[in-house]
């Protein structure tokens, strides 16, 4: 990393722990750090996630985090650059073992929260993903969510399997109507949940 660029996470790191212990931090906390570089694939884009064989190479823009401990049970992410927060309770009715009755209900919130701190927070959202997940949630789904790449990628609903082909009709006609030449590429399919990863 070049010296400029140093100086310059050295200043954003401590302007975000002096900006976390004015808001909720405690004061007597050790602070901990760390800067994750972004990555340039040169060569197989993804294809490491599936144990094939990448060429990368680490760039020096990132995200540069500061952590410091907090009295109480709750996670609270700072956007030192543009002055914002999100807080996120921490308990373990927060990771639900099935998805009926209220689990679904409380997936749906969680997944209602992941698109909006995305949209928010990470800017890595286009205009049609974040149409589709609101639309379906207009149009009754238990949970909804863009997935992908960033900027562009794929967007999930969740629908009982009977209402699951009149859902996905409707949804496909209004995103022809209000993005015309993207749906011209676009796929819709109705498809089950797999097996957990991790059982």
């Amino acid at each position: 990393m070049s010296s400029v660029e140093a100086a310059r996470k050295a200043n954003l790191i401590g302007a975000a722990a002096a900006y976390l212990l004015n808001h909720g931090g405690r004061h007597h906390a050790s602070a901990h750090w760390c800067f994750v570089p972004g990555r340039i694939e040169v060569l197989g884009k993804h294809t490491d996630y599936a144990g094939g064989r990448s060429l990368i190479c680490a760039a020096e823009r990132g995200f540069c985090a500061v952590g410091v401990e907090r009295e109480d049970a709750v996670l609270r992410m700072c956007d030192v650059a543009r002055h914002d927060t999100a807080d996120f309770p921490l308990h373990a009715d927060l990771v639900p073992n099935r998805l009926d009755g209220a689990h679904l209900e409380l997936f749906g919130q969680l997944a209602h929260r992941s698109q909006l701190l995305g949209t928010r927070q990470l800017g890595n959202q286009v205009a049609p993903t974040e149409w589709l997940a609101e639309t379906a949630e207009h149009l009754g789904a238990a949970a909804t969510s863009a997935f992908g790449a960033g900027f562009g990628g794929s967007v999930w609903a969740l629908i009982h399997a009977n209402q699951a082909d009149s859902f996905l009709a409707d949804w496909h006609v209004r995103y022809a109507q209000a993005y015309p030449h993207e749906a011209k590429r676009a796929t819709f399919f109705a498809t089950r949940p797999g097996p957990a990863a991790i059982a």
